[in-house]
């Protein structure tokens, strides 16, 4: 099903006050599909209907949605002809084609031959005087409704014991009513047996129109006036009409006991409950003449329709407004005060001093000073009867029993001291603050006090004095002052004052300073310390220019966006976190006022007269409101979701061609993926839509309420898959909560990586992973471990290695020293020994020296690469062979690329190379010995070659005699190297070293 919605609405000319109402009207413009409005009605959750001849409207106060033939074909058309609810709460639809339809749980049922209701179609909607609802079909059969079912009531149906009923239709052609034997329907009049005492001729008595009466019975409305109907007695006619009122088309009852009647081409009439007629029409109050049909909600607004003017709303004016059309000369009220016989004292700027009396507003005898220069900023009338009146262009004048005292302020600026606020201290003393200063009025005369004398700021607008006596002054820029001691101390910004513009002051009943500011909203000052609010709270501007406290302990706010009222002690408790919202009622022109600048212009901008009523000073006039009648709503707001967009697409509710079905128990499941989710709710409260608020939560998602204000929708970014509870609720106007609110479940449904199942392998695959992770990386580690231990080992194996070459080696050459140096001690005497042991002890130095060399070199960790070894391998098989017969040549790579080779491989490749230099020098007889070294990567080849006598291939040991070859190869394949032995007898000798130093390191 598809709904149409008007955008948000504003009603035309948003608020008339007429005769005690604010008057709304909506026409085609704010939303209706039509102009022409035939019936309304309202039902349980709410929501206002209304019939049009284009389509059925639902109304929540801000917004129309519109049902019609195109988008809801069950209706079958859209001339909506008659609206009516029955006792359970379903709507009754009926168009002009005589289609009849009932909307229940938002399911339209289209009613004909299968379900009870003749082919011919519907004719008339009626009610009974009991409530019971009945259709008449268009041949004049009249059939019953119970739990949105028909049963057919034939003629002759009921016995003789059958309880009369009588049934109202609002129009012609069905005047319909149901004897004990027949069913009359059409043009026919219907007699009606009642009894009653008046004279009546019951045959002609025809009941256009009927409504309950609260005070019990019914009132029924005829051409001859308007009778009352109380348990079977008719009395009447005990209301006649202002005029004559052929044409009647409607009658309601509001809850204060006022009549409203509809007519045709007259307009409407209201009887009050003292016997007052009221009429509005199109001259006063409404769009046009042509009333179609009255209806008062459950929150006693009075709702017209009419022909050709739209839809209109009546609204008791909470405030009576007091302008040029009730006597001022002038709408800009700046000052307000109340005089010692209680008449209200009306400064206005450019209109003079007027006095309101007994609901009269006149001029006030004017003197020439005032009559040449009407502009009053400020009037106070003080507890000696005097009246103060504070003059544009620094003039204040005294009246006192006829007396008037001038006072005119000498200052470089003409306009400089014109005096903005007035008051009279505790003592008596009159204060006046102006715009060059402040000054006192002391025994006749004026002092002036100002910046020289302490002040912050010369503009003063405010002036209190607490229950300890001390003078507070609000100045304009330069924040509060106050006199301490007879000095001037201040209040700024610096201090916790939100704002040093401050241009109202209020010392409370507990002697507590209440400060408005022009741009920082409400601020308290206790005990020296700050405490305030904004807009942020609640407060509808931050600009307030009057503070009052009525008689209930409530603060009223003078703002430049309306008057606003909150409760003291609720308003301490928030400062002090003891609450953590903030009720704040708002008045605006909603409830009667000419205009929402309240801010006044002087002091006081505002009084509360004796009779506990409080004025307030406006642009457009004086207002004037009884906080002891101010009505509060008890009806929470119904609260309804309706509409759920997915991605900016409706998939709930208006357009939505029910895209995802919405079950009332599991609520609504949405798709998988990253979706936009947008909630369009609304709360019905039709006395003030426009002061609705609201919080929600998507519990699971949202850890606290979210409070948007006014705003209706809630939008929420990718919400995980999951199940979830849309919550929300609203107050009206007055800050009264529905608790229930409305609930809409929703379940955002997983892919399949995302569902549990899913997860819970790829937990378990990941705990596996996770598991063979560390496993190899703990085989890792404790690889590198061993290793780091091997290599510890072998450190250690070096070291002990070395230590043992050192006592092995050098321990031994050393005892031979001293055994020579023993000897040689002993052959002094004998040169030629001597000089022997001598040599043999030079022999062994040097050989201890090359051997303490060859451990340096070993341990040395900037030797560990090939370039080290082999830098090292040349110069000694050089020095090798000094001294000998036996040439060696070197074959080394002139560079060789970086390459590490450990102190243990370097050792023992010294120690194959040195035996291989030996035995060339010792058993090959040769005359050249060839070394050659190859680096192939991490390959490292050397050959040792000599040109000597060779050996025997088979047995080279026994050919020399030892077991150095096998050594060799010991240490070369405990590197992991290959060692090769190539010779033959006569031929010479080659040696072959491969090793792949990547795996010793």
């Amino acid at each position: 099903m598809l709904w149409l919605s008007a955008p948000v609405c504003q009603a035309i000319e948003a608020h008339r006050n007429v005769g005690g109402y604010t008057i709304n009207v909506w026409q085609v413009e704010q939303g209706l599909p039509q102009i022409s409005v035939t019936s309304i009605a309202q039902t349980p959750d709410g929501y206002l209907w209304f019939g049009t001849f284009n389509g059925l409207v639902r109304f929540d106060g801000v917004r129309f949605t519109v049902f019609n033939e195109a988008n809801t074909p069950v209706l079958g058309s859209s001339g909506i002809f008659r609206l009516l609810t029955d006792p359970e709460g379903g709507l009754w639809i009926l168009t002009e084609e005589g289609q009849l339809t009932c909307l229940v749980d938002d399911e339209f049922t289209a009613f004909g031959p299968e379900n009870g209701l003749p082919a011919c179609g519907a004719a008339a909607l009626v009610v009974d005087l009991e409530g019971q609802l009945w259709v008449v079909d268009r041949e004049g059969g009249l059939h019953g409704t119970s739990h949105r079912r028909l049963s057919r009531r034939e003629p002759g149906h009921g016995g003789s014991g059958e309880k009369p009923r009588l049934l109202v239709a609002p129009s012609e052609p069905c005047w319909v009513g149901l004897r004990e034997q027949a069913v009359n329907a059409g043009h026919v009049p219907l007699s009606f047996p009642v009894s009653g005492t008046n004279d009546l001729e019951y045959g002609e008595f025809v009941v256009p129109c009927a409504t309950p009466s609260p005070g019990g019975g019914h009132w029924l409305a005829t051409k001859a006036g308007i009778f009352r109907l109380r348990e079977g007695h008719l009395q009447g006619p005990i209301l006649s009409y202002p005029e004559p009122l052929p044409a009647l088309t409607s009658i309601a009852e509001d809850k204060q006991g006022n009549l409203w009647v509809g007519s045709w081409a007259l307009g409407l009439f209201r009887r009050s409950t003292t016997g007052q007629w009221q009429r509005f029409h199109a001259e006063a109050g409404l769009a046009e003449n042509d009333v179609t049909a009255v209806f008062v909600d459950r929150e006693n607004n009075v709702w017209v329709g009419t022909g050709h003017g739209g839809l209109h709303r009546f609204k008791p004016g909470l405030f009576r407004n007091y302008d040029t059309s009730h006597g001022l000369r002038s709408g800009n009220v700046r000052s307000v005060t109340e005089d010692r016989e209680g008449r209200i004292l009306i400064g206005v700027n450019g209109g003079g001093l007027n006095c309101w009396d007994n609901e009269r507003i006149t001029p006030v005898t004017e003197p020439p000073e005032l009559q040449r220069y009407p502009l009053v900023y400020s009037v106070l009338a003080d507890r000696q009867g005097a009246v103060w009146i504070g003059l544009y262009g620094g003039t204040a004048l005294r009246v006192h029993a006829g007396v008037l005292t001038p006072f005119v302020f000498l200052d470089e600026a003409p306009t400089g001291m014109t005096p903005r606020a007035l008051f009279e201290d505790h003592s008596g003393t009159i204060w006046l603050g102006c715009d060059g200063g402040l000054l006192r009025h002391d025994a006749g005369r004026l002092t002036l006090f100002n910046w020289r004398n302490g002040l912050t700021h010369n503009q003063v607008h405010a002036l209190a004095q607490d229950g300890q006596g001390t003078l507070y002054i609000g100045t304009y820029g330069g924040g509060l002052n106050y006199i301490s001691s007879n000095s001037f101390r201040s209040y700024r910004e610096p201090d916790g004052l939100p704002d040093n513009h401050v241009i109202a002051l209020w010392v409370d009943r507990d002697d507590t300073l209440w400060i408005g500011m022009s741009h920082g909203g409400l601020a308290r000052l206790r005990q020296g310390r700050f405490a305030h609010i904004t807009t942020r709270d609640g407060l509808p501007s931050n600009t307030i220019g009057s503070i009052l406290e009525d008689d209930h302990g409530d603060f009223w706010l003078g703002s430049n966006r309306g008057i606003v009222r909150v409760g003291r002690q609720e308003l301490d408790d928030y400062l002090d976190g003891k609450r953590r919202a903030l009720t704040c009622r708002v008045f605006d022109r909603s409830d009667g006022l000419n205009t929402v600048d309240c801010s006044g212009g002087g002091q006081p901008a505002s009084c509360k007269a004796r009779d506990g009523r409080l004025w307030f000073a406006t642009v457009k006039g004086a207002a004037v409101l009884d906080p002891a009648q101010v009505p509060v709503n008890p009806l929470p707001p119904p609260v309804v979701i309706e509409e759920v967009l997915l991605d900016d697409v409706p998939v709930f509710g208006e357009g939505s061609n029910g895209m995802l079905a919405l079950d009332r128990q599991s609520g609504l499941r949405i798709p998988p993926g990253r979706h936009r989710l947008e909630l369009v709710f609304t709360g019905v409260s039709l006395e003030a839509p426009e002061k609705v608020r609201f919080r929600y939560r998507l519990d699971g998602l949202d850890a606290e309420w979210t409070q948007p204000g006014a705003r209706r929708t809630a939008t929420y970014g990718p919400v995980p898959p999951g199940t979830y509870r849309f919550e929300v609720t609203a107050c009206n106007k007055d800050g009264v909560w529905n608790e229930q609110g409305a609930v809409l479940p929703i379940t955002v449904l997983p892919h399949f990586w995302e569902t549990i199942g899913f997860k819970t392998f790829s937990v378990l695959a990941l705990c596996a992973a996770t598991g063979f992770l560390v496993r190899l990386e703990y085989r890792r580690r404790m690889e590198r471990r061993l290793e780091l231990i091997q290599n510890r080992f072998a450190l250690e194996g070096e070291r002990s290695r070395i230590a043992q070459d050192i006592h092995d080696d050098l321990g031994a050459r050393l005892t031979q020293l001293g055994l020579l140096a023993e000897f040689a001690k002993r052959s002094l005497g004998k040169p030629e020994a001597t000089r022997s042991y001598l040599e043999q002890m030079t022999q062994r130095s040097r050989d201890m020296t090359q051997a303490m060399d060859e451990v340096v070199w070993a341990v040395d960790p900037a030797r560990d690469s090939v370039e080290g070894l082999l830098n090292y391998l040349g110069p000694l098989a050089q020095e090798f062979f000094q001294g000998t017969t036996v040439r060696c040549r070197l074959d080394f790579p002139p560079v060789l690329p970086p390459q590490t080779v450990s102190a243990k491989a370097r050792h023992s490749l010294l120690l194959v190379v040195k035996e291989a230099l030996n035995n060339c020098l010792k058993h090959a007889r040769a005359s050249e010995v060839l070394i050659q070294s190859r680096l192939q990567g991490s390959v490292l080849s050397l050959h040792i070659e000599d040109d000597g006598s060779g050996f025997d291939g088979c047995n080279p040991e026994v050919h020399h005699g030892g077991r150095g070859i096998q050594n060799m190869r010991r240490r070369v394949e405990g590197l992991g190297g290959e060692f090769a032995l190539d010779g033959r007898t006569g031929g010479g000798t080659r040696i072959s070293i491969k090793i792949d130093l990547a795996r010793i390191g």
